[in-house]
């Protein structure tokens, strides 16, 4: 269905989300503009969604932008869920009529656990 291309999980890092993301991508050797997709953590809690904000407005501001946990909702291993829907759309081929090859995956459970997926399309 989809390779599971990188990953990195984190434990209250000292750097920026954008940057942590920003170093993720530079170490797998891709550009921001080289995902098709940005599946994120955002839960409707506005106590965080904040942080998805900065990070989708900013840093993937050109990228389509989509959510999970509104199918799941909020749980510490709730990224598991997200790589089923990512598997699925890659799967597929695309999202929402656009073509997708490349996604990733960001969440950040409690704001305290950054986690970082990269999938490809087989």
């Amino acid at each position: 269905m989809a390779q599971l291309t990188a990953f990195s999980t984190y434990y209250k890092p000292a750097q920026d989300t954008a940057v942590l993301v920003k170093e993720f991508l530079a170490e797998n050797n891709i550009s921001v503009s080289g995902i098709d997709l940005v599946i994120t953590g955002s839960n409707g809690d506005s106590r965080e969604d904040g942080h998805y904000s900065q990070l989708t407005d900013n840093l993937f501001s050109k990228n389509l932008v989509t959510t999970y946990k509104q199918y799941c909702g909020e749980y510490p291993t709730s990224i598991g869920f997200a790589l089923w829907v990512a598997s699925n759309i890659l799967k597929e081929g695309s999202f929402k009529n656009k073509p997708v090859k490349k996604l990733l995956i960001y969440n950040n459970y409690m704001l305290q656990y950054p986690s970082v997926y990269l999938l490809s399309a087989c």
